[in-house]
């Protein structure tokens, strides 16, 4: 797994869980008697972690569902045995109360099942004289990782551009690699290479690009810092789901070029066609992504999308020429060899898909 930089909204989210962290602990320790109220600065942790990123609503469910785990944890306390029928029980309740009650889905409906199992074993022994302060810990903890979240939001703005940027990028890099490789003799453990680094862009950075824009624009509302920028959010969120299918046309791609080059024996010949066609759409999906900075000015586009389609055509006539080779070549055509026209004209769907998402809105 390689590693990727990390944004300056995550390392602004780290430092703002371990300032609510510490504030929540002092607080919860000046407020009630317990000696160490660990579970404030956990809450708060948590708190600051859900809120990041989302919306306000969104935000508030999940601090909800946080406090209700430790609650009734809490007033379960060690009154009920831990066996494999209650535990079942507890997170089916706690479960149903994120799903049907919060509204929860996925990842943050998880939370307080999760919160309630982690508190049961922390204070389900012998604990249970401070189960009230342990409950008002748990409130500081949340108010202050909400507060904290309101008064120093992170800039969904620059994490958003950041985020899309980079997968432009990468994405473009992707197809420019893979468009020089083909023009000479490849081999398999070049393909290998490119499906992985085609993957690593989907499946991170697509993924991360999708998470960072989000509902820009509702979460600006409560967002000093992006309430002025909304036009720009509302290009992100049209620009963000573009760009994610365009990572998987990108993977589809290395994915076929990969499967001819492991049944070519040696280095496979040059493609110099479909290199061509690779280079050119690598240059739209940076065309694309330079939007970002020239946002309706899209002549830089146009223009290689014309580029494009000439390549594609050229390529179209490569394919066609395969396929009829595959078809006169009667006993050769039984070698998976000769069914390499298969590929490519796998690739050139992955490409006119690629080019639906270029194509301005």
């Amino acid at each position: 797994m390689s590693w990727t930089r990390p944004t300056r909204t995550e390392i602004f989210v780290v430092l703002k869980a371990g300032l609510a962290a510490g504030v929540s602990f002092s607080v919860a320790r000046w407020v009630t008697n317990v000696p160490n109220p660990l579970l404030a600065p956990a809450t708060a942790i948590v708190t600051v972690h859900a809120t990041a990123w989302t919306s306000l609503r969104i935000a508030l469910q999940r601090s909800v569902a946080v406090v209700a785990g430790v609650i009734i944890a809490l007033i379960i306390g060690d009154a009920v045995p831990l066996n494999g029928l209650t535990v079942g029980i507890l997170v089916t309740v706690a479960l149903g109360i994120s799903v049907f009650v919060l509204r929860l889905s996925g990842n943050p409906a998880n939370q307080l099942p999760i919160t309630l199992l982690l508190v049961l074993a922390v204070v389900s022994y012998g604990q249970r004289s401070y189960g009230v302060g342990r409950a008002v810990d748990t409130i500081i903890g949340a108010a202050i990782g909400g507060l904290v979240s309101l008064a120093l939001p992170a800039s969904r703005l620059r994490e958003a551009r950041s985020a899309l940027a980079r997968l432009s990028v990468e994405l473009a890099d992707c197809l420019a690699t893979m468009g020089a490789g083909v023009t000479r003799p490849w081999s398999d453990q070049m393909t290998s290479a490119w499906e992985a680094r085609a993957q690593r862009a989907r499946t991170r950075l697509a993924r991360r690009a999708v998470d960072a824009v989000g509902s820009g624009r509702k979460a600006a509302r409560w967002n000093y810092r992006d309430r002025g920028h909304l036009d720009d959010l509302a290009q992100y969120e049209d620009l963000a789901p573009r760009l994610e299918r365009i990572s998987i046309g990108v993977s589809e791609i290395a994915r076929d070029l990969d499967r001819t080059a492991a049944q070519t024996p040696g280095d496979h010949t040059p493609t110099p066609r479909l290199g061509a066609l690779l280079t050119a759409l690598a240059d739209a999906v940076q065309a694309l992504g330079d939007q970002l900075d020239t946002p309706g000015d899209d002549r830089a586009l146009h223009a290689a999308l014309r580029e494009v389609e000439v390549r594609r055509d050229e390529s179209r006539q490569g394919a066609t020429r395969r396929a009829q080779l595959a078809v006169d070549g009667g006993a050769n055509a039984l070698d998976p060899a000769a069914d390499e026209w298969l590929a490519y004209g796998a690739v050139l769907v992955q490409a006119d898909a690629i080019v639906t998402d270029l194509v301005p809105k």
